[in-house]
């Protein structure tokens, strides 16, 4: 039961319509998406979830973090 739940999470989380974008919620999702994707590689869509979440925490960073390194902070 455990892992169908997790696999239906992740299969949430993959929908585009669905993730935060460029937010701490959006960086969560994907780091949890991808996490389960390597934790878990015998789910179907295991590979699809890991190229996705992978692909939106290279944007999240890349939104984070300024090119000098410096972290974007968005709250006061």
């Amino acid at each position: 039961m455990l892992l169908n739940l997790i696999e239906t999470h992740c299969n949430v989380l993959s929908v585009d319509k669905f993730y935060m974008k460029h937010n701490n919620h959006g960086f969560d999702q994907s780091l949890f998406l991808y996490l389960a994707s390597v934790t878990f590689p015998e789910f179907e869509n295991a590979k699809q979830w890991r190229d996705i979440s992978f692909n939106r925490l290279v944007d999240e960073i890349g939104v984070a973090f300024t090119s000098e390194g410096v972290h974007v902070e968005n709250s006061p």
